[in-house]
Formats: C-alpha cells, sequence, structure tokens
C-alpha cells in the first residue's frame, strides 16, 4: 500500500494554476523582438547597392551572349531578370551592350579597358539584407 502514497505529494507545492494566463500573452511580444534587435542592420538591396561599378563578371555567357542597344545599366537589369538563366550582368555604356551570365560567372574583377562598364550579381537583389550578401 506505500507504492500508492509515493506519488502523493507531502505538502502542496507552488501555485502554478495561475502561472499559464502569462505565458499566453508572451508569444507577440517574441514576434516583434526579432526586427528591432539593436545589432542587426538590414538594408533592402537595391540596383545602386548591388552595383560593382568599373567591374566586370567574367565567363559563362549565355546564348546570344549579349545584347546591344538597351537604353541604360536598369534596362540591362530588367533584361536579365526576363531571362530564366540569367544570374549576373555586365553592362557596358559607351556602346549600351549588355552582357548576360548564367551560373558559372567568374568572381568580379577590375576592368582593364577603360570600357567603364558596371556589373550586378542578381542573387544580390534577391538578398533580404545587403548586408547579409556574399558576392
Amino acid at each position: 500500500s506505500s507504492g500508492i502514497n509515493a506519488e502523493w505529494p507531502l505538502r502542496p507545492g507552488p501555485k502554478e494554476v495561475t502561472e499559464p494566463p502569462q505565458v499566453v500573452t508572451e508569444p507577440p511580444k517574441v514576434v516583434t523582438a526579432a526586427p528591432t534587435e539593436p545589432s542587426k542592420i538590414c538594408t533592402k538591396p537595391t540596383v545602386n547597392s548591388c552595383t560593382y561599378p568599373n567591374k566586370v563578371l567574367g565567363g559563362a555567357q549565355l546564348s546570344p551572349g549579349y545584347y546591344n542597344s538597351l537604353a541604360n545599366f536598369q534596362a540591362c537589369v530588367t533584361k536579365c531578370e526576363g531571362l530564366e538563366l540569367c544570374r549576373a550582368i555586365v553592362f557596358m555604356p559607351n556602346i549600351n551592350r549588355c552582357y548576360v551570365k548564367g551560373d558559372a560567372y567568374l568572381p568580379v574583377a577590375p576592368d582593364t579597358t577603360d570600357r567603364n562598364p558596371s556589373s550586378l550579381e542578381m542573387s544580390c537583389l534577391e538578398a533580404e539584407c545587403i548586408e547579409d550578401f556574399v558576392p
């Protein structure tokens, strides 16, 4: 008969019954806490913030390789967005030429030809925060 009594508390424990209602009101605070963390800066990427001025991304040109007669860098970005396999661009403003690149493009490198190109990795625009983007 002592086995039955062993599970019975000898004295009443703390009143935990009043605790759960407080716990129920907590989750909304947790949700709003994340974006206001002071240590994390998050800037939405833009075409300007993702652009590499006077740099090129070599290789991996998609067929036909490039498009001529595009008015500006933004037009080149828009062209790439419309191509399923396009992952990066290099725009040559002096000849209005837009080079479209696939997955295997090379790391960003200085341009050595005085063409004053602008380059952009589409994955930069897709990043949630520019600070999280790793070229």
